[in-house]
């Protein structure tokens, strides 16, 4: 029998596990780009870019309309204002946010979150779902020099834990996530509603669920 490892700590991704803010964010592209004259049809032909940061995925729209002469910067700042604006408007917690956080809270687990959002936007979410207290560790992969599917946010994440990777369970909805999670020698739990359940690439992952509410004390032993 393979030795199993204690798990010390869980580790949540924000945008599409807490809140449903990934339509938030494609709305926000959208507008702002649709503000510099670039076809917002192009976003469907993208590659799936959930769980990317809002630069590579300005880079890629851009890339996509063959535009030149753009200030990348200022193009990000409108796409964060807007997805800031969005998000404290629709506060789209997502099902079995509480559930899980409290399961993990009673096991005497410590919590962490990584997000591919700014860290104030991070903030502000946290804030007003009423949910701050309940990390240890919150990091945002904006100022990385890598971002997922590499594993550096995870890696950051169980180092302000004080816990090694091994020991550590994250819980994902794309599938960089779950390979940056993996690539971290961490637990993997997907979470992705029943459109995208099929996807075999999530194969990978540890365990697959379609809810928060579905998350128990069999998945961290």
């Amino acid at each position: 029998m393979l030795h199993q490892i204690k798990i010390d700590a869980v580790i949540f991704d924000m945008d599409g596990i807490l809140i449903d803010s990934e339509p938030l964010w494609k709305e926000a592209e959208k507008q702002v780009l649709a503000s510099y004259n670039i076809d917002s049809t192009i976003q469907a032909r993208l590659l799936d870019t959930r769980g990317l940061r809002v630069d590579e995925v300005v880079r890629l729209w851009i890339q996509a309309a063959s535009k030149t002469g753009l200030e990348l910067t200022q193009l990000i700042e409108q796409v964060h204002l807007t997805a800031k604006s969005l998000i404290e408007k629709n506060k789209p917690a997502l099902p079995g946010v509480e559930h899980a956080l409290e399961l993990c809270k009673s096991h005497g687990l410590k919590i962490g979150l990584v997000s591919a959002s700014p860290q104030k936007i991070i903030d502000d979410a946290l804030s007003s779902l009423g949910i701050t207290h309940y990390f240890d560790a919150v990091v945002s992969s904006e100022n990385m020099v890598n971002c997922k599917p590499h594993p550096e946010v995870y890696l950051e994440t169980a180092n302000l834990l004080d816990v090694s990777a091994l020991s550590c369970v994250a819980i994902e909805d794309s599938v960089d996530g779950m390979i940056a999670c993996k690539a971290a020698r961490m637990r993997s739990i997907v979470v992705t509603p029943e459109k995208g359940f099929n996807d075999p690439r999530f194969g990978l992952a540890d365990f697959h669920l379609t809810s928060l509410l579905d998350l128990s004390k069999k998945h961290f032993s």
